[in-house]
Formats: C-alpha cells, structure tokens, sequence
C-alpha cells in the first residue's frame, strides 16, 4: 500500500535540501515532487492530498449508524428492538454519511487555502510517495532536515 508524506520547507533552498536527504537515504528523486507558489499544477496536486470526503463520510456513518443502533435497541424496548435498531441504525447512518461529508470537504477546502496561502508566503511542499512501511521513516528524515509536517 502507497503512501504520501509531506511536509512544508522554509524556502527553495531548504526543500532541495531536503529532497538531498532523502535521496542521500535511498528514496529514488521520481518519488519527490517539489511545489511551490508557481508550479502550474499546485492546486490540483494539493487538492488530491488533501481530499477527505469518501473517508469522513464512511466514518461519519459507521460511527453514527452504530450509535442509532444502540439508541434504536434501548429505546424500542417496549415495541420491538430490532425493528427500532434497524430504523435507528438506518437513519443514523443515512445522517452520519451526510455530516461526515461536509466536514470532510470543509476541513479538505480550509486546508487547501491555508497550504495555498504557505506556497505564496514563500514556504516551499515537499511529497514524498512510498510504500506504507516507510511513512514515518520518511517523516523523520524530513522533520529531521527541518521541515514541518503537514499532511
């Protein structure tokens, strides 16, 4: 499974640096990529690693669907529990998947602007795609070198 870590440099110079380590570490330079305030794509490429919809709607209504079923069963005690869990269950997550969502796609939008408004004060992203097993490895390296975890 692949993973991506970034972190954010104080400037050029610093994110080269940076992408020296870890080509120092054994990290191939086609791994890296290297944004800045005026790389044509920078959107677009903070956009993909930002995007947390799909993910905060999933456990938006795994947790909401599991606590209507609890909430469905203690208050349907006196009717038929696994009629009011189930209808308490389907509702919660049905609700769950909608809040999820838009706290996904507004925590994805605040962290693009603020990662946009980093890129044109001058500080410079660094990713890195590995395999999992290497994630923090990665993040050492990079803190290591200075850098400021990001994503």
């Amino acid at each position: 499974m692949k993973t991506t870590v970034t972190c954010m440099c104080r400037d050029h110079e610093h994110a080269v640096s940076t992408k020296l380590r870890l080509v120092g570490a054994g990290y191939a330079p086609l791994q890296m990529r290297i944004v800045e305030a005026a790389t044509p794509d920078r959107l677009a490429f903070i956009a993909l690693r930002t995007r947390d919809g799909w993910r905060a709607a999933i456990l938006g209504a795994v947790f909401a669907g599991i606590g209507g079923i609890a909430a469905g069963a203690v208050l349907g005690l006196q009717s038929g529990v696994l009629e009011a869990a189930v209808v308490g269950g389907g509702v919660a997550i049905v609700c769950g998947s909608l809040i999820g969502t838009f706290v996904g796609l507004v925590t994805a939008h605040l962290m693009n602007n603020e990662i946009e408004r980093m890129l044109q004060a001058g500080t410079v992203l660094v990713s890195v795609t590995s395999d999992a097993a290497h994630g923090s490895h990665l993040m050492g390296l990079m803190v290591g070198n200075g850098g400021a975890k990001m994503l």
